[in-house]
């Protein structure tokens, strides 16, 4: 009797341990999948962070570049300005309207001036590609890194210890990655500022030479109006237009300066726009 009640008691002894083994292992199993959560949360807050800044360079160059768009679009409002104010001087007489016919083909083209600055901002925009292939790749890396190596030596842990130690490891290569990622940042940053300095060079040769033809063209036609014109007779015009000051020409002085000096020889003309 005595014999059946200790086993008795020892069977519940066995269930009560093996219950409370359970239990701890439970406890233990989502402790380690809290954990395991947690780190993935992690690792995908990183990933989303190398995006977020990656297409906040995108965006910040495409606006930068699109300056130049911007100083086009004014240039072109500038040319059809001149257009209509030339078509008004046009309604005042045949002398004004014989004015702008010989004068005007010397302003810039539209199609012409637009496909030069263009041609900047494509040339900007196909930078972009290389500016941020390194940022990709890296980002790419660390997500391989994450699926393969993390992935798979969590699943091949027994305890608590070997995914402590996965994790520890991962961390550290985060950690490389995003030193990494900045550097690269950093690089890919001050590139763009040099490339963006080209295009906005490159723009600005264009619309300056734009700008500088509408004004000496608006100028020689007012001339013309005026009959200030220094034209002998009509089909007659000189290419050659110099801006001198007032005070190089001088009444009271028996010479003036020589404006064919230092010009080609094959140089014929020479119209001085006095200021």
């Amino acid at each position: 009797m005595l014999k059946m009640i200790c086993c008795k008691f020892l069977s519940l002894l066995l269930i009560a341990a093996t219950a409370m083994a359970q239990d701890i292992f439970d406890n233990t199993t989502t402790h380690m999948d809290d954990y395991l959560t947690a780190n993935r949360r992690n690792q995908n807050a990183l990933l989303q962070d190398y995006d977020n800044q990656i297409a906040n360079f995108k965006t910040f160059y495409l606006e930068r570049v699109n300056i130049v768009n911007i100083q086009l679009n004014f240039l072109m409002d500038s040319l059809k300005e001149i257009d209509e104010t030339l078509y008004t001087m046009e309604l005042l007489g045949n002398w004004n309207k014989e004015c702008i016919t010989k004068y005007k083909s010397a302003l810039p083209e539209e199609v012409a001036t637009r496909v030069m600055m263009n041609v900047c901002i494509t040339t900007a925009n196909s930078f972009l590609p290389s500016l941020i292939k390194d940022l990709q790749e890296t980002r790419r890396d660390l997500k391989k890194y994450f699926e393969n190596n993390f992935e798979e030596n969590v699943a091949n842990c027994n305890n608590e210890a070997c995914v402590s130690n996965v994790v520890s490891q991962t961390n550290m290569v985060m950690t490389e990655s995003r030193r990494t990622f900045n550097k690269q940042m950093a690089t890919s940053t001050h590139t763009a500022n040099g490339y963006i300095i080209t295009a906005l060079d490159c723009s600005f040769k264009a619309q300056s030479n734009a700008v500088s033809l509408i004004a000496s063209t608006k100028t020689l036609i007012d001339r013309c109006a005026q009959h200030a014109d220094c034209i002998p007779k009509t089909g007659s015009f000189c290419e050659n237009v110099d801006e001198i000051s007032s005070y190089m020409v001088n009444s009271s002085k028996p010479t003036v300066p020589n404006p064919f000096y230092e010009r080609s020889d094959n140089v014929t003309c020479v119209l001085w726009q006095i200021n």
